[in-house]
């Protein structure tokens, strides 16, 4: 790049002084963070970079950070390193356009987009980096994210999301022989409120159950709406007994939910624990099988099969 080869012509063959104001004046001008390191002190940086920390100099960065690499916040989805070495190997292993770092600038936690290129032929080891702000391109990722994964009305997970959670967690079940049981909830009469009181209605009740339920369970327990009136609940390291008394107090606690137009509310309840041999449809199944039965025993209840 331009950047690149004026660094190296003009500050590693120590041209004059009028031509390293030059390089600065251009680095200044650029739209992104450009900075010349051999990671661990700075040669020269832009303006902006100055700017984006709220620090006047080198002389200052120096006396809040011990070497130029200890901006970088450590973090398992961005590049850093407490040496260059490290550093360098986490910035190649890294894809090219998930090559990110985050820094806490004056406005907070920051991510940016990092372009390192080595300058060639000369004694020492120095890089050019530039950052470019990708703070509400990550914000906008995070959101698709979230949104791929939860309920749209409700904003528990979704069933795609709980279908991975399940997968994972049977293959860790079955390798380290752990506890694990699903329980399969379903809204008692939903289609008559519909019909009776409208969509909009219905919506209301779907959140308000939701919210309660995932009040009432434990911060491991993985809460989903499988779709239409049917919600489900994945625990981990949870016996049968211990799952049914869960079930219990989510029963209660929305039987004593009251809809100031569709009025009372009350759930069935199906409970199964994983077997060795079972599969996620298999498990599902089953689970599927006690809420049947809940429903034809008289509905607001939890059976376990």
């Amino acid at each position: 790049t331009k950047i690149n080869q004026l660094s190296r012509t003009i500050f590693l063959e120590k041209q004059n002084h009028e031509q390293q104001l030059m390089l600065q004046q251009i680095l200044n001008n650029q739209s992104n963070i450009t900075i010349l390191t051999d990671l661990k002190t700075i040669k020269f940086a832009s303006r902006s970079f100055w700017h984006m920390l709220y620090i006047k100099n080198k002389e200052v960065f120096f006396e809040i950070y011990p070497t130029f690499l200890d901006i970088f916040i450590t973090h398992e989805h961005y590049i850093y390193g407490t040496t260059p070495g490290e550093f360098l190997r986490r910035y190649f292993d890294s894809e090219e356009d998930m090559r990110l770092v985050s820094i806490i600038s004056e406005n907070g936690p920051t991510a940016f987009f990092i372009s390192l290129d080595k300058i060639r032929d000369t004694q020492e080891e120095l890089f050019v980096i530039t950052l470019t702000d990708v703070s509400s391109l990550q914000a906008s990722r995070l959101d698709a994210q979230h949104n791929a994964s939860h309920d749209k009305l409700t904003k528990v997970h979704n069933r795609s999301a709980f279908e991975k959670a399940l997968e994972r967690e049977l293959l860790r079940t079955k390798r380290y022989e752990r506890p694990l049981c699903m329980a399969l909830l379903d809204i008692d009469r939903f289609k008559q409120v519909n019909d009776s009181f409208g969509h909009l209605i219905g919506d209301e009740i779907l959140i308000l159950l939701a919210r309660k339920i995932r009040d009432s369970l434990r911060g491991t327990d993985t809460f989903a709406r499988w779709g239409g009136e049917e919600f489900v609940i994945l625990m981990g390291e949870t016996n049968i007994q211990s799952a049914q008394k869960v079930c219990e107090t989510v029963r209660q606690n929305i039987e004593e939910l009251i809809h100031p137009i569709a009025g009372n509310i009350t759930l069935s309840v199906g409970v199964t624990a994983v077997n060795t041999s079972d599969t996620p449809q298999t498990f599902f199944r089953r689970c599927d099988e006690a809420l049947y039965l809940a429903k034809s025993n008289g509905r607001n209840r939890v059976e376990v099969l």
